[in-house]
Formats: C-alpha cells, sequence, structure tokens
C-alpha cells in the first residue's frame, strides 16, 4: 500500500480502531481464522511471511534479504513498477524496519510459490482486498494470507486446522503438519 493509499483512510481514533479490529477478529473467527499480531517495527509483512514459511517470525531479515535479491535479480520486471531510482528503492527496501509495500509482496509469492491474499481489516473478513499470484510453474502453494491495518501494518492470518509452515522451501517429501 503506497503512502497516497494511506492518506485517503482517515485515521481512526483508538476506540473506533480497537472495534474495527474486534469486529475484524470476530469475522474471521467465524471462518476458524486468528490474527497472528506481529511487531510494529517496519518488518512486520516480512515477519509475517517468516511465520507462515519457516516457523518463526524473527527469521524477517532472512525474508527481507530473500525479497530484495529477487527483486534485483528480476529488476527487468520490477523497475517497471518503481517510480524513483531502482538501486536507490532496493538499497532503502534492504534497511532493518524499512516498510515492504505491494512489489515486495508479488516477489515473496513468487519466491515461496505461494499465493498472498491481503485481507483489509475494513473489510469483511472474506474477501481480500488484494491477491498476489506467484508466476512460477507448479502449483502454488497455501495461499499466506495477511492482515492490513492501516498506516503500512501487516499481521499474519493463520488457520490452525491447516499446517502451512514450511511450504514453499522446496523442501523434498516435507509435509507441513507431520512433525
Amino acid at each position: 500500500v503506497s503512502s497516497e493509499d494511506e492518506l485517503d483512510q482517515p485515521r481512526l481514533h483508538h476506540a473506533e480502531q480497537a472495534e474495527l479490529e474486534r469486529r475484524f477478529a470476530e469475522k474471521l473467527a467465524s471462518r476458524g481464522l486468528h490474527i497472528r499480531r506481529m511487531a510494529e517495527d517496519g518488518n512486520c509483512l516480512f515477519r509475517s511471511v517468516s511465520d507462515r514459511v519457516y516457523g518463526d517470525a524473527e527469521m524477517h531479515d532472512v525474508v527481507r534479504r530473500l525479497c530484495l535479491d529477487h527483486i534485483e535479480r528480476e529488476r527487468d520486471h520490477f523497475s517497471q513498477y518503481v517510480t524513483q531510482d531502482f538501486a536507490a528503492y532496493v538499497a532503502r527496501k534492504r534497511r532493518d524496519a524499512a516498510f515492504g509495500n505491494h512489489l515486495e509482496i508479488q516477489a515473496l509469492s513468487e519466491i515461496y510459490n505461494r499465493p498472498v491474499q491481503v485481507f483489509d481489516v475494513r473489510g469483511d473478513g472474506e474477501t481480500p482486498m488484494n491477491a498476489f499470484a506467484a508466476s512460477t510453474e507448479g502449483e502454488g502453494g497455501a495461499p499466506l494470507r495477511l492482515s492490513y491495518h492501516g498506516r503500512s501494518h501487516y499481521n499474519v492470518i493463520v488457520d490452525p486446522q491447516k499446517a502451512d509452515v514450511g511450504e514453499g522451501l522446496g523442501v523434498p517429501g516435507l509435509h507441513p503438519g507431520l512433525a
């Protein structure tokens, strides 16, 4: 989500935001899903993906590095979506606490061969506001579900009935949930 998109959304008072969060969590719970909250430190997108892929949100630095390496390798594709100097963009996004956005989400979908669904806390809890499909070969894995809470913050949405940690790592014989 770009900073322009954020400016279009009015800031809510703390009580209004808390009520919005509560209703959203209830909508997800009715589908058997829950939100796992990530630290609000600028690494939340990478923490969310790390939580679902590696089972450890603290590996966010690995996810960030792989993401930016992929964007750099696929410069011809990704550079058309960057409105500033590409090298400066990549250098800025490599820094700890630099917020991720649509570009990074697309790259993460491609790296881990998993579709990414982003649900807005202001939404119905069923329809993603954005969906990103891996453009790699083969069947994509279980979707990575993220919740967007405005002001560039992401959390991860978890389905406790479907183990998905490890999907997208390309480890032969790995079957999430068997451990």
